[in-house]
């Protein structure tokens, strides 16, 4: 819950790409992911504006520096 909503919303309409994950240091910790998935629905961001959302391929072409021809 590093970001708050307001500045999700910000940063979508900046044209920026999110991620929403739990900040998990063990698999017991999953269950936080609901905090993230909030914040991002109070700042009106879409499954569009999530990357980690999308196919494996396509998650992996869009990160910063990835190589092409990553294969899946």
């Amino acid at each position: 819950m590093d970001l708050k909503d307001e500045h999700a919303r910000k940063a979508v309409e900046a044209g920026v790409k999110l991620v929403i994950d739990s900040d998990a240091h063990h698999t017991n910790h999953f269950g936080v992911l609901h905090y993230g998935i909030a914040v991002a629905r109070r700042g009106w961001v879409k499954k569009s504006d999530v990357i980690n959302t999308r196919p494996l391929r396509e998650f992996l072409g869009g990160l910063k520096g990835a190589k092409k021809g990553v294969k899946a």
